[in-house]
């Protein structure tokens, strides 16, 4: 086998640590349906943590120590999520650990990939990370702003009355006025049932169980490109020999 192929088959075997763990994560954590008494909250730290898994991927195909460190921080942020958003991953919240040694394992394989000028690299790696990170700033103020704006709004008594979609539920108030409403899953909501409706005179309309959340929608893919800014940033650095 080439150098090249050795090269990509360290990668991959990286990338599939990480997709093995998102299977595990996806079929085994048991689905939490959203009520007024347990709403699903928004859950910005652990929508950071697990949009650091796929980073890992798309970042060891650029340069692997910068994977690696990614990886065992992926590592310690599972726990931590697990505790502050309480997103029940459980046991599966030391799976991370199994990316981190094997991203760090990779990493210590001599790395014989052609080098891109550094200029080039260094000027699109800061680029990334910069509008990357702004746009992560501006994600994270704007969840705070609505969950401010959620907490000053009045909650009204509404009925589910139809299910236009899987994700859109319409609403009756008791005067008759009809909202439809996003939700994670209309079934969740049969029809007749009651539902507590957040609303104020600036248009919100959301329902109590399933608070406004942006976090995960808008950071899985911030996050990735932030990673992948990072790794072209070191890809463009002086090459140092690590200690295998």
């Amino acid at each position: 086998m080439t150098a090249a192929g050795r090269r990509h088959r360290a990668d991959l075997v990286v990338a599939g640590v990480a997709v093995v763990i998102f299977l595990i994560i996806a079929v085994t954590v048991p689905y939490r349906r959203c009520s007024n008494a347990v709403p699903c909250d928004p859950e910005p730290v652990a929508s950071f943590a697990i949009s650091l898994l796929p980073a890992v991927v798309v970042m060891t195909f650029i340069h692997r120590w910068a994977a690696a460190v990614t990886a065992v921080l992926c590592a310690i942020a599972w726990p931590i999520a697990n505790h502050v958003d309480d997103s029940e991953m459980g046991w599966r919240a030391l799976l991370p650990i199994a990316l981190a040694v094997t991203a760090v394992a990779v990493a210590r394989q001599r790395d014989d990939r052609p080098r891109r000028p550094r200029a080039g690299t260094l000027v699109a790696g800061s680029l990334l990370l910069i509008g990357t990170l702004a746009g992560i700033a501006a994600t994270l103020q704007r969840q705070q702003q609505v969950t401010a704006q959620e907490a000053a709004s009045t909650s009204l008594t509404a009925v589910a009355r139809a299910h236009l979609d899987d994700s859109t539920l319409t609403v009756e108030l008791p005067d008759g006025t009809r909202w439809n409403v996003k939700v994670l899953s209309a079934s969740d909501y049969p029809i007749g049932t009651p539902v507590e409706l957040l609303v104020d005179d600036d248009g919100l309309r959301q329902l109590r169980s399933e608070p406004y959340d942006i976090s995960f929608s808008l950071l899985l893919p911030l996050v990735i490109g932030a990673g992948a800014g990072v790794a072209l940033i070191a890809r463009a650095a002086p090459h140092r020999r690590l200690p295998r």
